[in-house]
Order: C-alpha cells, then sequence, then structure tokens
C-alpha cells in the first residue's frame, strides 16, 4: 500500500498479487533474454515502451519508467490486476501473439 501512496508502483485492485505477478511478468519477458520469440517481442515491447515515455509516462507509477523492463512488468501487472487503456490492451497483444 505504502508503494501506491507514493506514486512509485502501478496502482492495481490486487496489492497482494502485485508482486507475484510483476516478478512473473519478467519471467516472461525481460530485454536481455536472446530467444528468437523474445527478441521479437521486445520490438513490440519498445514501440509501446516508448509510446508511453512519449505521451508523459502517466498511469503506471515511477517505477515503470526505470527501464523498459520494468515498464514491462508494472503494465503487465496493471493488465492482469487492473484497469484496462491502451497500454495494458498492448501488453495483452504482444503476450497472445509471442505466446509468452
Amino acid at each position: 500500500q505504502g508503494n501506491y501512496q507514493s506514486g512509485h508502483t502501478t496502482i492495481t485492485n490486487k496489492p497482494l498479487a502485485h508482486v507475484a505477478t510483476h516478478e512473473l511478468a519478467h519471467a516472461a519477458w525481460t530485454s536481455d533474454q536472446r530467444s528468437p520469440k523474445a527478441i521479437a517481442a521486445g520490438k513490440d515491447i519498445q514501440k509501446v515502451y516508448k509510446s508511453w515515455v512519449k505521451s508523459g509516462g502517466k498511469g503506471y507509477g515511477s517505477y515503470a519508467k526505470s527501464n523498459v523492463d520494468e515498464f514491462w512488468a508494472e503494465a503487465s501487472t496493471k493488465a492482469a490486476h487492473g484497469t484496462a487503456d491502451k497500454y495494458t490492451k498492448a501488453i495483452k497483444n504482444i503476450y497472445k501473439k509471442y505466446q509468452l
């Protein structure tokens, strides 16, 4: 709850599941993975991340601004436990498209 109140993390409706989902998202994809599927997904993830940053980087907490990996994990968490927006929809599409 403290991370929500401080604006550090993305607000979701499942605070107890937040950390687990965040870490599972890292297991599904990080920018240092080198499989063909991860590299291909990374190109789409980078596009979503850059779009989010360009739009002002709001709605995902300050931690998501750290780098593309933390954005991915926070956006994945919001996609699973939060209110949908264009970025969560894009993230869900990436999971499906690349079978992450």
